[in-house]
């Protein structure tokens, strides 16, 4: 049977990359919505066999989509993506998952668990386990001084933001080790990205045209960033 995936989020930008990236790495069949009330139409025609489900929504919110993906479709999979966890997290947790993300999502993570929840012979209702995103355990540290330490990248084209923001990384936390690369767009920049490795990217707005086939493409890395970080004025 035809492994099917619906994205429901209000975040257009970021459910076209979920929707691309599954479906071009994996050949699924993905489907997405960005309200509920088109998110309950998919799911009575397509019969999702795992859903990727955000709780602020319009017209029917996430928690009332997550009651009838329970209750009408026992065996779909269902991960929680929200930024707004103490809101609905009783209720959630009474009704049931898979798993669940708090925004934003290390993208690695959520990939593995979605591949994961696909490969698995479900004949009942799923559990309530959790599999929560990044946490302050899960950033690499520094050994010797049990400080956080990471490798940013920063996507800026004006120079004089970019330096600013480097400076500020790595000589003013002081409880933390930063090592910052700053890069414009251009030939080269996404190998040095590459080189670099880093575990953190912060990505400037200001070229958020071109943000769907660079993030495509850092996922794509053997050493995929735990977190791509937008900003912008």
């Amino acid at each position: 049977m035809a492994k099917n995936i619906l994205i429901i989020d209000d975040e257009i930008n970021f459910t076209k990359l979920l929707e691309n990236y599954f479906r071009s790495k994996f050949e699924y069949k993905v489907f997405s919505a960005c309200d509920g009330k088109a998110a309950l139409d998919l799911i009575q025609k397509q019969s999702p066999t795992l859903v990727l489900l955000d709780m602020k929504l319009p017209t029917v919110n996430g928690l009332e989509i997550l009651k009838i993906l329970r209750e009408q479709y026992p065996e779909c999979r269902v991960i929680v993506m929200t930024a707004y966890d103490v809101d609905y997290k009783k209720e959630m947790d009474a009704i049931g998952y898979d798993a669940f993300f708090l925004k934003p999502i290390p993208f690695h993570e959520l990939k593995e668990k979605v591949i994961k929840l696909l490969a698995q012979k479900i004949s009942k209702p799923t559990s309530k386990k959790i599999s929560i995103g990044l946490t302050s355990k899960d950033i690499p540290q520094d050994k010797t001084n049990c400080i956080p330490t990471a490798r940013i990248a920063i996507i800026e084209p004006r120079d004089p933001t970019a330096l600013m923001l480097k400076g500020y990384l790595e000589n003013t936390i002081s409880d933390c080790k930063f090592t910052v690369l700053t890069l414009r767009f251009g030939p080269a920049y996404f190998n040095e990205i590459e080189k670099f490795e880093p575990e953190i990217v912060l990505y400037d707005t200001i070229t958020i045209g071109h943000f769907p086939d660079f993030a495509t493409m850092l996922m794509n890395l053997p050493n995929p960033a735990k977190e791509i970080i937008l900003f912008g004025d």
